[in-house]
């Protein structure tokens, strides 16, 4: 026969030995599939400094986070809330610290089961700073015509 080991106020089978052991019991795989087919958009252009965006076709009650960066350097922005509908406009995002160049905007989902998906992105450009001039000269002749 087998032998036992008690602990925790459970016993634990050590060994067996000719004999027929009959197990019970069921298993739950539960959600094991990440949210797919959201969509992450600039919704301001041309962007100055506070821009929003807009994910569609967001699992309701998901989790999103994002992370909007520049090509230009600066300080990245985050974000995150839950999915009350299946779209969701996010507004008001100060972007302030983000240099001026292509921005990114990264969102990922993750469900209730802790399934994250893919990233969803987009792009638009930030150019808030105007050009400067560094000099003007007369032309040569003195004159300036059309």
């Amino acid at each position: 026969m087998g032998g036992g080991v008690t602990g925790g106020g459970k016993t634990a089978i050590t060994t067996i030995a000719d004999t027929t052991l009959t197990l019970s019991g069921s298993l739950s795989t539960g959600d094991i599939t990440a949210p797919t087919g959201y969509v992450s958009l600039f919704i301001t252009d041309p962007i100055k400094n506070a821009i929003a965006l807009s994910i569609s076709s967001a699992e309701v009650g998901a989790a999103y986070n994002y992370t909007i960066s520049s090509s230009g350097g600066g300080t990245n922005v985050t974000g995150s809330g839950t999915a009350a509908g299946a779209t969701v406009n996010i507004t008001g995002i100060d972007v302030t610290g983000l240099n001026d160049g292509t921005l990114t905007v990264s969102v990922t989902m993750t469900d209730s089961s802790g399934n994250v998906g893919s990233a969803a992105t987009d792009t638009v450009v930030k150019d808030i700073i105007a050009p400067t001039i560094s000099s003007v000269a007369a032309p040569a002749n003195g004159t300036y015509e059309p």
